[in-house]
C-alpha cells in the first residue's frame, strides 16, 4: 500500500469525529483497531477462496512458495511406518497446494528419475482413517497430506521432501510515534504501512472507524460523525 498509515489515521480520526484529548483515540486504540481490521480482511478473502477456490488480486502478495524457483522444498523425515513430517514455515496461515517430490531408479544402469504428484489435502480424521485402510492406503502416485499443529504429515512413506503453496499473513500495520508537547505524533520510522492495495484504503478506513465508534459508545457514549470520504 503506498497509502501511509498516518493517512490511514487521520482519515479514521476525521470520520470518527472524536479528539485525542482525553483518550477517545488514541495511538493504543487506534493500532489495536487497525490490526483487528488486518485480520478480518485476511479472513474474508480467505473465506472466498475457500467458497470459490478464486485467487482474489487483493491476497496475491501473501501467496507464498516452497519448492519452486529459489525456494527450497520443504524437507520430510520419518515419523512412523505410515507418515512423514515435515515443519510448516514461520509465516505460514493457510494451505492452498502442495505435492510429494520423490526418485525413482528403474533400471541400475539408469540415472533416477524424479516424480511429481499433487496432494489430497484432507482433515486430521480423514487422513487417519486413510493410512489405516487397506483398501484406501495412499501411495506415492496419489498421496496424502494433512496440516497439524506447526507440521505438514504426509503418506505414504519415502517421500522426501514436498512443495506447499500457502497464504502468509499480512504484516502487522502500526502507527508509531513519539511524544510532543503531551501529545503523540506520527514517527514514519517506527511506523508499519498496510501491505493490502491502495484501493482498499477506504474500506480499512471505514472498518477501523466502526471498531472505535463501538468502543468509544461502550466506555463513554460517544456519538461518531457521519462518514465521510477519505482524503487522497
Amino acid at each position: 500500500m503506498t497509502i501511509t498509515i498516518d493517512t490511514i489515521f487521520k482519515d479514521v480520526r476525521q470520520q470518527s469525529g472524536v479528539s485525542m484529548i482525553g483518550g477517545l483515540f488514541s495511538p493504543a486504540r487506534f493500532n489495536q483497531a487497525i490490526q483487528l481490521v488486518n485480520l478480518q480482511l485476511f479472513s474474508d478473502y480467505r473465506a472466498r477462496y475457500e467458497a470459490g477456490l478464486q485467487l482474489a488480486d487483493e491476497v496475491k502478495d501473501f501467496i507464498e512458495r516452497k519448492g519452486t524457483g529459489s525456494a527450497a522444498m520443504i524437507d520430510l523425515e520419518e515419523l512412523n511406518k505410515h507418515i512423514m513430517g515435515g515443519s510448516l514455515p514461520d509465516d505460514y496461515a493457510y494451505y492452498i497446494s502442495g505435492g510429494a517430490m520423490y526418485t525413482t531408479k528403474p533400471d541400475c544402469d539408469e540415472d533416477e528419475e524424479q516424480h511429481f504428484r499433487q496432494f489430497e489435502i484432507l482433515q486430521h480424521a480423514d487422513f487417519e482413517f486413510r493410512i489405516s485402510s487397506q483398501l484406501m492406503y495412499p501411495t506415492v502416485d496419489d498421496p496424502i497430506a494433512c496440516v497439524e499443529g506447526s507440521q505438514i504429515l504426509v503418506s505414504p512413506i519415502g517421500v522426501p521432501a514436498c512443495t506447499l503453496t500457502y497464504f502468509r499473513l499480512p504484516v502487522t500495520p502500526v502507527w508509531g510515534y513519539t511524544i510532543v508537547n503531551t501529545l503523540p505524533v506520527y514517527d514514519a520510522a517506527t511506523s508499519t504501512n498496510f501491505e493490502w492495495p491502495d484501493i482498499l484504503a477506504p474500506e480499512i478506513v471505514n472498518r477501523t472507524a466502526r471498531i472505535l465508534s463501538v468502543a468509544n459508545q461502550n466506555d463513554w457514549g460517544v456519538q461518531t460523525a457521519v462518514q465521510t470520504k477519505p482524503s487522497e
